[in-house]
């Protein structure tokens, strides 16, 4: 996108702002209500659709940043599989949120190797460690999603702390986000980064 086009269409900054809302949602969630229940699956699924929903209309919106998109696609079929698997509910919350986990990360990592190589544009933002401790914390919280979903090292407990780091993983996008709309706001370019 051409910079000059930047400044004439506004970034839709509320749009990240929910769908970080909805992760914190979903962890509190998840730490809250813990006990195995169709509800449950059912409201971490709807909270999913909603955060992937959001990040997909943010990028229809802006078009400067296909992470935007790819992590609005996983949100939502993530959140569509916990809609449409609910049968057993625990054996599938476990599944997938330890998939999303592991994929969150991932995609965080990925994003992370692209804009210090400059696959990217060329912004200043490459030249920011803050991109790069924030994606590595999301990479550590979606390891430990996994791992606390998948391996229940704590039994029960397991889903509370799987929520707690749910919630941080939202607090992390707020943090982003602010970083992205300041970015945008300081070199007149388009973000670059989920």
């Amino acid at each position: 996108m051409n910079p000059a086009n930047t400044h004439q269409t506004p970034q839709p900054w509320w749009l990240s702002y929910l769908r970080a809302g909805l992760f914190i949602l979903a962890g509190v969630i998840l730490f809250l209500w813990s006990k195995s229940s169709l509800a449950l699956v059912l409201i971490l699924g709807l909270c999913l659709v909603l955060s992937g929903l959001s990040a997909i209309r943010f990028w229809q919106i802006s078009r400067t940043n296909t992470w935007f998109l790819v992590n609005g696609i996983l949100d939502t079929l993530i959140g569509l599989a916990f809609l449409v698997y609910h049968t057993t509910p625990f054996d599938d919350i476990s599944l997938f949120l330890g998939a999303w986990g592991v994929l969150v990360g991932t995609l965080s990592l990925v994003e992370t190797m692209f804009l210090f190589l400059g696959f990217q544009s060329s912004s200043r933002a490459a030249n920011d460690l803050t991109l790069g401790v924030l994606s590595f914390l999301t990479l550590l919280l979606g390891g430990a999603i996994a791992y606390l979903v998948i391996g229940q090292p704590l039994d029960a407990s397991s889903y509370r702390y799987a929520g707690l780091a749910i919630v941080a993983m939202g607090i992390l996008l707020v943090f982003n986000t602010r970083r992205l709309q300041r970015d945008a706001e300081n070199y007149g370019q388009d973000s670059n980064s989920a």
